[in-house]
């Protein structure tokens, strides 16, 4: 008489807590995010070596450098044949590199914790963005091929090692030697990246160094500036989900109370007669 009664509270309790643990996950991803956007306030991407200094300079006439940071970046780009109808598209996949030893270092400058070990010539690992939800499991003791050679990605990280740039690609970290290797085969960029003591001056040096990145004819060079305003402009709608989730516990609760105290009731009214009996009895 009573198990359908329960079974509908022991639903509508689950439910209660899968909506308070789904908003304290969106809290918690949210608070992680704007951090990871907020790494650098400044990135430089070029094919040039001599615009560290000079960017340093440009920024340092309107604001303080709290860190700074460089790196390589290898890009690859491999074919890739797609059979569609008998037709034959050429497309291609690219592929960003970084070597073990230069990634190390990033870290030093900036202050973040490096745990991979020295990696293999067939390791690699892969830095990826953080996601708002996943339903990858597999992210280890993957197969990866690269130019025809195939890798063994031991597991990925989600260290904000180039901050927001690491949200528009994925990286893979690889040895040294095998950077060395690959370099022939694909064009070598570099990140330059700087954080700045008081971010919400970011946009007095945003003028100097677009005039650095115009100047720089015949050379592929590119700017990504991160601003306070403009971290949280297109996550902002999971601060949403959080009230949300905490509202729909709130009201599965509420259910769940409504439905015993009703059930409650409701037998003790019933069952009057028989408590007299009792009663009588001298129960």
């Amino acid at each position: 008489k009573n198990y359908r009664t329960y079974a509908v509270v022991c639903v509508l309790m689950l439910c209660s807590v899968t909506a308070l643990a789904t908003s304290f996950a969106m809290k918690n991803r949210y608070e992680n995010m704007v951090p990871f956007r907020n790494t650098y306030t400044y990135q430089l991407l070029s094919s040039r070596t001599d615009l560290e200094n000079k960017a340093r300079r440009l920024i340092e006439k309107e604001n303080d450098i709290e860190y700074s940071s460089k790196i390589s970046i290898l890009s690859l780009e491999e074919p890739k044949e797609n059979d569609d109808k008998n037709k034959t598209v050429q497309s291609e996949t690219q592929y960003m590199l970084l070597p073990w030893s230069q990634v190390k270092q990033l870290c030093d400058d900036v202050g973040l914790d490096f745990e991979l070990e020295e990696l293999e010539d067939t390791e690699l690992v892969e830095a990826e963005h953080l996601y708002l939800i996943s339903l990858l499991t597999a992210r280890s003791e993957k197969k990866v091929t690269l130019l025809g050679k195939e890798y063994n990605q031991i597991t990925s990280v989600n260290d904000p090692y180039l901050g927001y740039l690491q949200e528009g690609m994925t990286f893979y970290i690889i040895s040294d030697a095998e950077y060395e290797r690959l370099k022939p085969l694909g064009q070598e960029l570099y990140a330059y990246n700087y954080k700045i003591s008081d971010i919400h001056n970011y946009k007095a040096s945003i003028k100097a160094l677009g005039t650095l990145v115009s100047n720089t004819e015949d050379n592929y060079t590119a700017r990504i500036v991160t601003g306070p305003d403009d971290l949280e402009d297109d996550v902002a709608w999971v601060k949403i989900l959080y009230s949300l989730g905490l509202f729909m516990f709130i009201v599965f609760i509420m259910a769940s109370g409504s439905i015993l105290f009703m059930k409650l009731y409701n037998d003790a009214f019933e069952e009057q007669g028989r408590y007299e009996v009792l009663l009588k009895l001298g129960c």
